[in-house]
């Protein structure tokens, strides 16, 4: 079922549990015997389990949940829309390390292992700040062992 199907769909019945409990899955939240989805409800209506909820309650988990991104529906699109600029920026990524690093430029195997780090960050975070800093901080070290200096997390010991 596909993500605007699903979301007509939910608007348009009585909510129940189950109705809560597919949305959850579609957004690909844990719920069954979950700690923190009792938690979040708890939080949301004063109670604990979807079945103690009536209609308000139950649309207030409801809203909370819509208001979610399913990890599967948008992360991984940002993720490989990520990827695709950081390939098609290859080259420029290579000449900034070859301006700053007196010449040094990362092998096409290195850069590819970098890309692929930041992307598995950006897939899993859908933080492109926090990505973009991974592939900066593999690259760096990539450099500075090159040069015989520890990398990042050596020169911290």
């Amino acid at each position: 079922m596909r993500a605007k199907e699903f979301i007509v769909e939910t608007a348009m019945m009585d909510l129940s549990p189950q109705t809560i409990h597919k949305l959850a899955d579609h957004k690909s939240v844990k719920w069954d015997d979950e700690p923190s989805f009792l938690q979040l409800t708890k939080r949301l209506t004063g109670k604990e389990h979807l079945d103690d909820l009536d209609q308000a309650g139950l649309n207030k988990v409801k809203k909370h949940l819509d208001g979610l991104q399913g990890v599967t529906e948008s992360r991984d699109d940002e993720a490989e829309a990520y990827r695709a600029h950081l390939i098609k920026t290859l080259p420029q990524i290579m000449k900034l390390f070859a301006n700053i690093g007196k010449g040094w430029i990362p092998s096409k195997e290195q850069m590819l292992s970098a890309v692929d780090t930041a992307y598995q960050v950006m897939k899993h975070t859908g933080d492109a700040k926090q990505a973009g800093k991974v592939l900066m901080d593999e690259l760096n070290t990539l450099y500075r062992m090159s040069q015989g200096q520890p990398g990042v997390a050596e020169g911290l010991k």
